[in-house]
């Protein structure tokens, strides 16, 4: 939540605020859009393979950016990006849960019937 907060403040509201007063809405977004994708290129860094997401960081850059004039503020942006960023880690249960509720795979977990008895050598 606290990075698509940065993000927002950065590139809609400092960029975008800049390029639609110099530009216009049209252009100006096209521009703060394109220079939202721009760091989200290292994904291909990670695998070419995400090469797919990157249309969709532009459109979501377009979208936001859309979001910041219509609403005058970046706020509804934030919650749009922060639930987008949030999406997939709960579709796909990427989120970290606490260690004391995970259960350890039955690999790790000891056999009590391995276990050494006392006056036992093996």
């Amino acid at each position: 939540m606290l990075l698509a907060l940065a993000e927002e403040m950065f590139f809609r509201g400092f960029v975008a605020g800049l390029l639609f007063r110099r530009f216009g809405f049209r252009t100006g977004n096209i521009i703060q859009a394109l220079i939202f994708l721009s760091p989200h290129l290292l994904l291909l860094l990670v695998s070419l393979r995400l090469w797919p997401l990157l249309p969709l960081q532009l459109i979501a850059g377009w979208v936001l950016g859309w979001l910041r004039q219509r609403s005058d503020s970046i706020g509804p942006g934030w919650l749009a990006h922060a639930l987008t960023n949030l999406l997939p880690a709960l579709l796909f249960g990427l989120l970290d849960t606490p260690a004391w509720t995970r259960r350890s795979p039955t690999w790790e977990r000891p056999n009590p019937s391995c276990a050494k008895r006392p006056g036992v050598v093996g």
